[in-house]
């Protein structure tokens, strides 16, 4: 079936671009915005747009680093005002790009369901749990961030996209941008995306990175709500909550991501 939409993904040095290639069915237009990438992503971009695929490939590169300027430079580059953003460690479900159309008829914005592929160990079912009490939320209360998020074009750009500056966490700050300027979040829950497995050195990666980019956010600002959350991840109420709900290792997980983000917050 084809579809007026543009799926965008940003990807740097992701080897697992090519599931989130092959988990693409429809007859769309898939822009993958390289950013800075190595030779290994390069080389398979190439091999993809060789082989011909159900869909249009269209390959950009922009040389600033980040995931929020691969993203700003590929929605200017889309064809269609429906933009779903896929990361490149994720994949669709079959009928996601569907749901996400439908949705986004009636939204300018629209935040579908995250899932983890399944895997053994602690990590994962803590992952899960926290995947899972994520989306309870997103349903009362949606939030453009995360791995699950489409837009239309115009509306994104017209609130600027994403910070640039920000490396990481730049889709809470602009969460913030769209509730202030009145927007309805739609929430789909049958667009569903697929994480790849988090392991512990990934986790770690990730929230150093949240860090860096809450100390950015304050920079700019000249004031310390980065800081002050992350110093909310360990609040009596959120411990209280992380016990309750995902017990020993659920608390040790909590204060394990808040230390990497107060390193990450620290580093020049």
């Amino acid at each position: 079936m084809s579809y007026e939409v543009t799926i965008i993904i940003p990807v740097k040095d992701d080897l697992l671009l090519e599931t989130a290639l092959q988990s693409i069915k429809q007859s769309v237009e898939v822009i993958v915005s390289l950013n800075c990438p190595s030779d290994k992503v390069r080389e398979m971009c190439k091999t993809w747009k060789k082989k011909g695929t159900s869909f249009d490939l269209r390959i950009i590169e922009t040389s600033k680093l980040g995931m929020s300027a691969a993203l700003n430079h590929a929605v200017r580059k889309a064809t269609y005002s429906k933009i779903i953003v896929l990361d490149s460690d994720c994949r669709l479900d079959l009928d996601t790009i569907d749901h996400y159309s439908k949705s986004l008829d009636k939204f300018c914005f629209v935040r579908g369901t995250a899932k983890i592929v399944k895997q053994k160990g602690i990590w994962y079912e803590q992952t899960r749990l926290g995947v899972e009490s994520v989306n309870e939320i997103m349903k009362k209360d949606p939030r453009l961030y995360g791995p699950a998020i489409a837009f239309i074009k115009e509306d994104y750009l017209k609130l600027g996209g994403y910070d640039e500056d920000i490396l990481y966490g730049c889709d809470h700050k602009f969460d913030d941008i769209v509730r202030k300027c009145g927007y309805i979040v739609g929430y789909c829950e049958q667009a569903v995306i697929w994480h790849a497995p988090i392991s512990y050195g990934t986790d770690k990666k990730s929230h150093i990175g949240y860090g860096r980019g809450n100390r950015i956010v304050d920079n700019k600002s000249g004031y310390y709500d980065g800081l002050k959350y992350i110093f909310s991840k360990i609040s009596l109420q959120t411990m209280v909550d992380k016990w309750t709900s995902r017990g020993f290792w659920g608390v040790i997980r909590t204060w394990m991501q808040f230390i990497w983000m107060l390193r990450g917050y620290s580093m020049r």
